[in-house]
């Protein structure tokens, strides 16, 4: 009785989801013009400018209605987008800063088909975006971290009077000049994957109140909020959760599907398998060891690693497990295809040290013999170390690489147990701010194309948890030396090598980190489906959809 008692809940669950949905025949069938897909969350604001602390959710949305000065290829490297341009020059004075000069694409419209895009529409959003939750994202631009600074004590008054000073000028309609603090390296690739550097449409927003602006964004109807992607907002149902988006008629690039249908729903691979949704992220790791033949993947700009508490694991012992640690065959079952990391950087990150180039000789490499010694260098006696796992699930195969890492240990004679956690950071660090275990498993996304992006955890008040700048200031401080001048190194060659030794000194001489793996994402697309994929960032991007052979 109960198994029937829950088939009719699913069925009926099931009609209210294909509700929200609209009607589709199940697959097979004639190819929509109007696309469903299931994500996650749903945006917290369509205000880019403004953006929120829970930002994530707001990417794959905003990125399908946007476009930003620069975008990336499918090498991940920068490349021209608004701006079909740009100098960089630097000014005299000891801070030596770079000041960069965007000239305009003269054939971009908003999507209202009648007004230009204009360098003061980065200005007026740049400006806004300095004043929103995610103002820190500008904080490289000249004067900058000043109003950032003013937005976290509260004082909006002053932030906003700093705001008019920031280093930010229209030139001329087509002419955008923006001023860092000091030279930054990874500025581009930033400005190519956050949204917050999105321009806003101006002259739409001239004379509108704080509440008006507000509604402008949040309430779409009529072709608002305007926008340069491929698609804008028809409508946002916050009660049903159904967001749902049309072409951007005014939009040059690859023409999109007419419309698209965003919901959230926990019956997610039920709506796929029964044709309702056209896409599917695989997020359960124990069925990977059996995945449907329609499984497909995307390589991450992420890594997947072990930290190690330096306050209570001595440095030869932590050398001893960097080298205990067999990647290979600590990933076999796990996942259908493995990317052993035997470096903190991805392979695909642009300025990353690859397997094999001289720079990461001084990896350690899987070495039991050298692990045993180096434990009996430390004076290990056989005490059981702890290690801290994520207990909720995630799309990564986390207990599994947990129970392969700790038999691992075990056969070079190093004793660990480790603990599910159910909230992470309180698991992790102590009140006084201190780490609580010995050991840790983490993965590390990229939110830019850029090694920065992955080394601003280790900066003084990041989030790396291995204890390093309290168990040694000493290799703290020459590694932040080191990640200081790597981040205002312009040479691609000269930053490489940096960025190499920065990889030195956390693997090997401090061997505070030792990386398992590069992850990938499993996701299901529907048959005839392209363009509908997971990006680099682990971001669901939808703004090259299309049906096969080029029909909607």
């Amino acid at each position: 009785m109960r198994a029937r008692r829950t088939d009719a809940v699913v069925t009926a669950m099931l009609v209210l989801a294909g509700l929200a949905l609209g009607c589709r025949r199940d697959r097979p069938g004639p190819r929509p013009a109007e696309f469903r897909i299931a994500l996650a969350a749903l945006p917290t604001t369509l205000d880019w400018s403004r953006g929120h602390t829970t930002s994530w959710s707001n990417y794959p949305v905003l990125q399908a209605m946007m476009r930003g000065l620069v975008a990336l290829d499918a090498r991940n490297e920068v490349v021209p987008d608004l701006a079909e341009s740009w100098e960089v020059r630097t000014l005299p004075g000891p801070e030596h800063k770079p000041e960069y000069t965007f000239h305009l694409r003269r054939d971009v419209v908003w999507s209202d088909g009648a007004t230009p895009l204009a360098a003061r529409d980065f200005v007026v959003g740049l400006h806004r975006a300095l004043l929103g939750a995610q103002a820190s994202e500008l904080s490289d631009v000249d004067g900058a971290a000043a109003v950032v600074a003013a937005v976290k004590a509260g004082d909006l008054s002053r932030a906003e009077t700093l705001a008019r000073a920031v280093a930010i000028e229209a030139v001329d309609d087509l002419t955008l000049r923006i001023r860092l603090a000091g030279p930054r390296a990874y500025f581009l690739a930033r400005v190519a994957a956050l949204y917050t550097w999105y321009p806003a449409p101006s002259r739409a927003l001239a004379g509108l109140s704080p509440e008006q602006i507000a509604r402008y964004f949040d309430e779409p109807s009529d072709g608002k909020p305007a926008v340069l992607g491929p698609y804008r907002v028809a409508s946002w149902d916050r009660l049903a959760q159904v967001i749902r988006l049309e072409r951007n008629p005014s939009y040059r690039g690859r023409a999109p599907v007419d419309r698209l249908v965003l919901v959230t729903s926990a019956l997610a691979e039920l709506l796929y398998d029964r044709g309702k949704i056209s896409f599917l992220l695989f997020d359960d790791p124990a069925a990977l060891s059996r995945p449907p033949p329609d499984l497909q993947r995307q390589e991450l700009l992420s890594t997947y690693w072990l930290g190690i508490n330096a306050e209570t694991v001595p440095l030869a012992l932590r050398q001893a497990i960097a080298h205990a640690v067999d990647r290979p065959r600590l990933l076999q079952g796990l996942v259908p295809h493995a990317r052993p990391a035997f470096g903190f950087l991805p392979d695909d990150l642009p300025g990353a040290v690859r397997d094999g180039d001289p720079r990461a000789a001084g990896f350690p490499r899987h070495d039991p013999a050298q692990a045993r010694a180096l434990a009996r260098r430390a004076g290990y006696d056989g005490r059981e170390l702890t290690l801290l796992v994520r207990g909720t699930q995630t799309f990564l195969p986390e207990r599994g690489i947990a129970d392969a890492l700790r038999r691992q240990l075990a056969e070079v004679g190093i004793r660990v147990r480790y603990e599910l956690s159910r909230d992470f950071v309180e698991d992790l660090v102590r009140p006084n701010g201190s780490i609580r275990p010995d050991l840790f498993l983490r993965r590390i996304g990229a939110d830019y194309a850029h090694p920065e992006t992955f080394f601003s955890i280790f900066e003084p008040g990041g989030n790396h948890y291995t204890a390093l700048d309290r168990a040694d200031p000493a290799a703290y401080a020459a590694l932040q030396a080191v990640l200081q001048r790597a981040g205002a190194e312009l040479d691609p060659e000269r930053s490489r090598t940096l960025y190499a030794d920065a990889q030195e000194a956390i693997l090997a001489r401090s061997a505070v980190v030792v990386p398992l793996y590069y992850p990938d994402r499993y996701f299901r697309r529907a048959p005839g489906v392209e363009g509908l994929r997971v990006d680099p960032f682990n971001f669901l991007t939808f703004r090259d959809l299309r049906l096969a052979g080029g029909a909607r």
